[in-house]
């Protein structure tokens, strides 16, 4: 393999496992491509971008009270590439992020928020990596599927807000502060008709129409017979189960909330 093939390759299998989800892929492979041209360009910011995928899928497993420890190359030729920060907002599920300043890459900026890796490009935002948000799933009783399983997942960043550049590589130490479900079914056994869940208040004004278009793809992928529905313009998710009976219900829901911790090691 020549040598500016060899850079470009692992750029490219990451572009293509987050590809299929949104069009951003086209506009992303080509900002990698041309960063790629500059070698280590490249190779720093398909490193950003596995920290910050590695970044949402720990901080969704990790166990009350646990930590881990991710690296975040920031520097591009001795000198700092762009700023890592990390914005919590009261109310909100808070951001995470990095900017780059003068590289190929131009004007994309990484964004991990409520476990959805985003990109944004000029005033338009896209899902990199689909919502850890919400799990939707058949229980089956006396092998007959009787009910679904529906499961928000909320993860909030709970510390200081701060911002950095670096011309070093630095780590980043991620700790679940907090953990706990505020509702949950009793005895195994169905507690709701339907699920209503607003989002409107917990995203971002910049990330809103990233999340509208992720949320309704994920949607999208469900049997209709599940009675999923997403109202888009105030994000509001509703999940009404197989039987729409007053009354009856079908639904074992669960709705967990997650505070994580962010700092420098």
């Amino acid at each position: 393999m020549r040598s500016s093939e060899a850079g470009l390759s692992p750029i490219v299998g990451a572009v293509l496992v987050i590809g299929i989800f949104t069009g951003l892929a086209v506009t992303v492979y080509s900002s990698y491509s041309r960063a790629a041209s500059k070698g280590e360009e490249g190779e720093t910011l398909t490193s950003l971008l596995q920290s910050f995928l590695q970044a949402k899928e720990g901080m969704e497993r990790m166990e009350n009270g646990k930590t881990f420890v991710l690296p975040f190359k920031l520097n591009v030729g001795g000198k700092a590439g762009g700023t890592l920060w990390v914005r919590p907002e009261a109310g909100k599920y808070g951001r995470m992020g990095f900017t780059p300043r003068g590289l190929e890459i131009g004007n994309l900026t990484l964004v991990l928020e409520g476990g959805q890796l985003i990109g944004q490009i000029g005033g338009r935002a896209e899902t990199l990596s689909p919502p850890t948000l919400l799990r939707i799933s058949e229980v089956k009783e006396e092998n007959m599927v009787r009910w679904l399983r529906v499961e928000v997942h909320h993860l909030i960043l709970e510390n200081m807000e701060f911002q950095l550049a670096s011309t070093s590589p630095l780590s980043l130490r991620f700790t679940r502060t907090s953990d706990r479900y505020t509702v949950i079914p009793e005895n195994g056994r169905p507690n709701a008709e339907k699920v209503v869940v607003n989002l409107e208040n917990w995203v971002s004004p910049q990330t809103k129409e990233a999340w509208k278009r992720a949320l309704s793809f994920l949607v999208s992928l469900y049997p209709p017979y599940y009675g999923i529905s997403l109202h888009p313009e105030n994000l509001i998710l509703t999940v009404l189960g197989f039987d729409n009976t007053p009354g009856f219900k079908d639904i074992l829901y669960y709705e967990r909330y997650t505070g994580i911790r962010v700092e420098v090691v």
